[in-house]
């Protein structure tokens, strides 16, 4: 992991599909909602195999239990 990637929270990982076969760009961001934009900047959305969002490990992980009792 880059010192760039540990500045966002979020890491996307999308792969699109190519004629010679597919290729995954990844992508580093603060906030979710910053997603659709970078879907929608492209490569064209029809050509989107998947998408795999993954949090980049800045803050400690914790259960849902330990977030509803803080």
């Amino acid at each position: 992991m880059t010192d760039i990637e540990t500045l966002h929270r979020w890491t996307a990982h999308i792969t699109y599909r190519r004629d010679a076969g597919d290729e995954t760009r990844q992508h580093s961001f603060e906030e979710i909602e910053q997603l659709h934009d970078i879907v929608e900047r492209g490569p064209n959305f029809y050509a989107i195999k998947s998408i795999v969002i993954v949090p980049n490990g800045r803050c400690e992980p914790m259960t849902i239990e330990q977030a509803e009792r803080a």
